[in-house]
């Protein structure tokens, strides 16, 4: 809540746990009553504090607010899938290939991939290594992807 009515604008500090030292991460204008923090790990806790300024000088810090970060409920994991769609002649196997990139800060546990809607057929699946495409672990075994990772 901006309680202020002279400010020039906001000075954001943050700092990681309860222990650590703040850091200004940000200056917003006057009036702004909100702040997106980005590329905060799931987990870890974040205070902030938050003083108001003007030609004058500084207003005193605001009480710190303190809270743990979640996973961004955006898409941490991204997958492409080619072909998108194929018909097969019963009896013949298909191949289909599909990447899984991890976008998010952390470990992305028991990933795998199975077929959008329920065929009548078996479907199995079989990881690789993305660097040389040749088959890594056991087949149809769900795998980890670390941050950043494929």
């Amino acid at each position: 809540m901006d309680n202020s009515s002279n400010e020039d604008g906001f000075k954001i500090e943050r700092r990681t746990g309860t222990t650590q030292t703040y850091t200004q991460i940000a200056i917003v204008g006057a009036n702004v009553t909100s702040y997106n923090d980005s590329g905060l790990v799931a987990g870890d806790t974040y205070c902030y504090r938050v003083l108001a300024f003007n030609a004058a000088g500084s207003s005193p810090y605001s009480n710190k607010a303190c809270a743990a970060a979640r996973p961004d409920a955006r898409s941490v994991l991204l997958a492409a899938v080619l072909p998108s769609s194929r018909s097969v002649q019963v009896g013949i196997v298909a191949t289909a290939f599909a990447t899984i990139i991890n976008r998010g800060h952390n470990l992305a546990t028991a990933c795998k991939i199975a077929p959008f809607n329920s065929v009548a057929a078996s479907f199995h699946y079989q990881t690789t290594d993305p660097n040389t495409n040749l088959i890594t672990g056991t087949a149809d075994t769900p795998v980890d992807i670390t941050s950043g990772g494929f």
